[in-house]
């Protein structure tokens, strides 16, 4: 915003002072990736208000019927009907055009586009006999190209008229050949000077759409191939289409504009993953590919936004003077790929975030809450800030335990928690399953509950559409150390999900559910013992500590160190319940003995301390810290020689990173151990 857009487009937004160009020649497609919530769409908007009145700007979201534009959004509404004089990419192009040519109030000659307008003007004509297609025609005619340019009214009916009557008795494609050449010179002549129409048809003529004639029979071809879905024919069309838009930037930048440093125009595009994105990028690709090897400059900036997890790519803020991107050396050999630049939108961290808070002043540990829960997501981050600020200002500001309980925004109505995850998670359905199986560390966990949702009447199957529906949503699940899950494993909607599972009454019998399946003998009774680390996990979320610690005990007697800080790790990762967890009775324990309590009573208080850091919303402390050091220091006393320096280890190192914090189950395992 301050430094990469003022150098492409040329000018900064702040100031208006001239900036030398990154890319003289023409730059990449610059592609913004990042998962909901990332703050994609913030930057774009910033973007587009912030160069309103500076160059030519269009803002289209692909993800919107019509894309918000009025004269096109009622032509997808369902029931809608299609024709094959339009697609969603022609009413794109035709969209672009009209934002593109208004004239920014501090801008100099406005942007025309005559070729584009000829071309899109050639693929509207209609077959005669086909009043949808006529309908279509002139709703983009009168809806959105003449919409805004003070035309006479009754122009564009004007012009169809005169296209039927010179269409006649015509049918099939012989009706169609005729509209286009009826209608192009009566669109074009009415909106352009003489001069400016002779220039777009000898590039048409140059196109070879067809093997010959000039450039209208060229425009009539270009229709002709429209219509041609099947074998590829649309896809040509388009392309054209889209070439023709860049090219009328280009030719508007002559010399001597060049040389005055008049500013760029800026597209951007939001949601490219969604519906007709791909083509979309393909097009403008392969736009930028041509007039590459045309030794022609490129002068129109596009800023795309896609989601996705930006695993592998590189961050946003890294993208220097021209260092990630420079024009292929051999453009004729280079494919249309060469002209993408996608890059990671930075995650925010705890001093992004305080200064989201502007004049008021939180405290620093809340901010470390709302940087975990957030975990890098702008908009989630942005949210939470929003939901705290006005209590910060009332001088009641929340405790960190009670962030995701604010009411949204600061007012009434849905708590934080339920609006991010209704705007996370927008599919209720898909939602309400992700909530159900929250808690699940494996997929075969998972699908095991699935059973059980919400009557049984779901299967399995339904757990494997969540986890696809969380795949193609981006939602990056990195495994727990040493696990091959959890099934949701993404921080910040695992933290949401089991924040609104654990209000449920559906808590207990998810987790009971979840035991029965690691150990047929759950209930465990009075005395008795698991070896199964997960069945631990999921008792110690019920707040069942004494089956917890007894197991956890006998392992520390019976296993070595790195076995037993791994296990550890595992089981102080469950999540909380709701309420108060009783006490632990050491009755029973079998590893306990004559002289086995303290340690006993130890391991107890590691794993409640250890347990209360692991909470996303957990603030760390000084007494519980020196408390889990001293437990720590105690195991490594009391275990043989052999385990002595692992225990130490653990006892020297965690304390430390828990202050950062650090959090079960991702707390370092000592050099030494396997992984």
């Amino acid at each position: 915003m301050r430094d990469l857009v003022p150098r492409l487009v040329g000018v900064r937004h702040s100031d208006g002072k001239n900036v030398r160009l990154a890319f003289p020649a023409g730059g990449p497609v610059l592609e913004l990736a990042g998962g909901r919530y990332t703050g994609k769409t913030a930057i774009t908007r910033y973007l587009y208000d912030a160069y309103s009145q500076r160059i030519p700007l269009s803002r289209v979201d692909l993800a919107s019927p019509g894309f918000g534009h009025p004269g096109l959004a009622h032509l997808y509404e369902p029931g809608a009907e299609g024709t094959q004089n339009a697609s969603p990419v022609s009413d794109l192009l035709y969209y672009l055009e009209s934002q593109l040519r208004r004239r920014p109030s501090r801008f100099g000659q406005p942007l025309e586009f005559p070729r584009l307008v000829h071309g899109l003007t050639a693929i509207s004509g209609w077959e005669a006999g086909a009043p949808a297609e006529l309908g279509a025609a002139r709703a983009r005619l009168d809806g959105v190209l003449t919409a805004d340019r003070g035309a006479a009214p009754g122009l564009v009916e004007t012009w169809t008229n005169a296209v039927v009557d010179a269409v006649g008795a015509l049918t099939g494609l012989a009706s169609l050949a005729s509209a286009v050449k009826a209608l192009v010179p009566a669109v074009t002549e009415s909106l352009f000077r003489g001069r400016t129409n002779h220039t777009a048809r000898k590039w048409w003529a140059r196109q070879n759409v067809a093997p010959n004639g000039d450039g209208i029979d060229q425009l009539v071809q270009l229709a002709v191939e429209f219509r041609d879905v099947a074998s590829g024919g649309r896809t040509r069309a388009q392309q054209y289409l889209a070439t023709a838009l860049l090219a009328d930037v280009s030719d508007h930048y002559g010399p001597l504009l060049r040389f005055d440093g008049v500013h760029r125009p800026l597209v951007l595009l939001d949601n490219v993953h969604d519906r007709i994105g791909a083509e979309v990028m393909e097009l403008l690709l392969e736009g930028h590919r041509r007039l590459a090897v045309a030794r022609h400059r490129n002068h129109l900036v596009v800023i795309v936004t896609a989601l996705g997890d930006g695993a592998g790519l590189p961050p946003l803020s890294g993208v220097g003077r021209g260092a990630l991107w420079a024009v292929p050396e051999h453009v004729e050999a280079a494919g249309p790929e060469a002209w993408w630049l996608p890059v990671e939108i930075d995650p925010v961290g705890p001093d992004e975030i305080m200064r989201m808070f502007r004049d008021t002043k939180p405290a620093t540990r809340l901010v470390d809450v709302i940087a975990r829960v957030s975990a890098g997501r702008a908009g989630v981050a942005h949210a939470l800030v929003r939901a705290t600020a006005p209590r910060i200002r009332a001088g009641d500001p929340p405790p960190a335990g009670e962030l995701l309980d604010l009411p949204a925004a600061g007012r009434a109505g849905p708590t934080v928690a339920e609006s991010l995850l209704r705007s996370l998670v927008p599919d209720a359905t898909t939602r309400d399953r992700l909530i159900h199986y929250a808690p699940a560390l494996s997929a075969p966990d998972a699908r095991h509950l699935a059973r059980g949702y919400p009557d049984g009447a779901s299967g399995s199957l339904a757990a494997d559409e969540a986890r696809q529906r969380l795949i193609s949503d981006h939602w990056p699940s990195p495994a727990w150390p040493r696990t091959a899950g959890p099934f949701v494993g993404n921080p910040t909607l695992r933290t949401l999900l089991l924040h609104e599972l654990r209000a449920l009454p559906a808590w207990e019998a998810i987790h009971h559910r979840l035991l029965t399946r690691l150990d047929s003998r759950h209930p465990l009774g009075p005395g008795a013992h698991s070896d199964d680390i997960r069945y631990l996990h999921h008792a110690l979320a019920l707040g069942s500590c004494d089956v917890v610690v007894r197991s956890l005990h006998r392992l520390y007697t019976r296993a070595d160190a790195c076995a037993w800080l791994k296990a550890l790790n595992l089981v102080c990762a469950a999540p909380q319940p709701k309420g108060s967890v009783p006490p632990a009775d050491p009755a029973g324990c079998p590893a306990c003995g004559p002289d086995g309590l303290a340690v006993h009573r130890t391991i107890d208080r590691l794993v409640r301390g250890l347990w209360a850091l692991s909470s996303p919303l957990a603030v760390p402390d000084e007494r519980t810290i020196s408390r889990i050091t001293l437990d720590l220091g105690v195991l490594a006393t009391n275990c043989p020689p052999e385990s002595h320096a692992v225990y130490f280890d653990a006892y020297t190192t965690w304390p430390p990173l828990l202050w950062k914090p650090v959090q079960a189950p991702d707390l370092p395992i000592p050099e030494g151990c396997d992984p």
